[in-house]
């Protein structure tokens, strides 16, 4: 008997001792799962923080692209000022040189129509695209335009802008002459035919010159109209009388 209660008494203190360890155990893994949720919460927090830290470079990276864009702005306006600077300087020096010129010949410009004496005039050459020619300020009337220019220089004519570059470069040109406005007739009309517009050679006018792409243009001959900024393109007009543009065919 007191065999078996000392066997009783050996397993219930096993089982206590057992159960401590369990207890021990399962603190320790408390414990570690403490420590494992306060590591989550630290990364949790630095990925917060990297976010954060994304949120800003990109802030910053696009406040750099738009203060790139505007550098970009700014330099494409100050080019545009310098071209049409360099423009009207041109401009100016060859007013000067006609200025110059009359003063120094005692001549002045006036209408070959009146005096057969061929009247002295300065040409505008831009080579590149193939054009020389002098804007007449005085109204001619129509019947008498190609003469006139055939008279005021030589194998001269109303001026053909039969290419995209020679239509570029007097558009810019007439954006430099500010007190220069308003309408230049050129050499263009409409055929009889098939009332087409076409040039003096021959040749038919690009669609993307007229001034109203979707006009049925009804009037006969043609002018180029400055709108400034270098905005100038082609109308029908009807032929009466008014300034021309003469060319010498390069």
């Amino acid at each position: 008997m007191n065999n078996q209660a000392k066997d009783v008494v050996s397993d219930v203190t096993e089982q206590e001792s057992r159960l401590q360890k369990m207890e021990e155990l399962v603190e320790m893994q408390e414990e570690l799962l403490g420590k494992q949720g306060e590591r989550l919460d630290q990364l949790n927090k630095s990925i917060k923080d990297q976010s954060k830290l994304c949120q800003v470079q990109d802030q910053m990276l696009s406040k750099m692209q738009a203060s790139q864009l505007e550098e970009k702005s700014h330099l494409a306006a100050f080019g545009l000022q310098l071209q049409q600077l360099h423009g009207r300087l041109l401009a100016l020096e060859n007013v000067s040189s006609e200025m110059d010129s009359d003063k120094a010949n005692g001549t002045v410009v006036t209408s070959p129509a009146v005096h057969n004496e061929k009247p002295k005039v300065k040409l505008t050459t831009i080579k590149n695209v193939g054009l020389s020619f002098a804007l007449v300020m005085e109204h001619v009337t129509y019947s008498k335009m190609e003469e006139y220019c055939a008279q005021l220089v030589d194998s001269g004519r109303m001026i053909v802008l039969d290419s995209k570059s020679k239509m570029e470069a007097l558009k810019t040109y007439l954006a430099y002459i500010s007190e220069k406005r308003g309408n230049f007739y050129i050499g263009l009309r409409k055929r009889k035919r098939d009332g087409r517009h076409v040039w003096s050679n021959g040749e038919t006018i690009d669609h993307a010159f007229w001034c109203n792409t979707r006009a049925t243009h009804k009037n006969t001959c043609g002018a180029i109209k400055p709108r400034g900024q270098g905005k100038s393109c082609i109308g029908a007009v009807k032929c009466t009388k008014g300034r021309i543009i003469c060319e010498k065919p390069l």
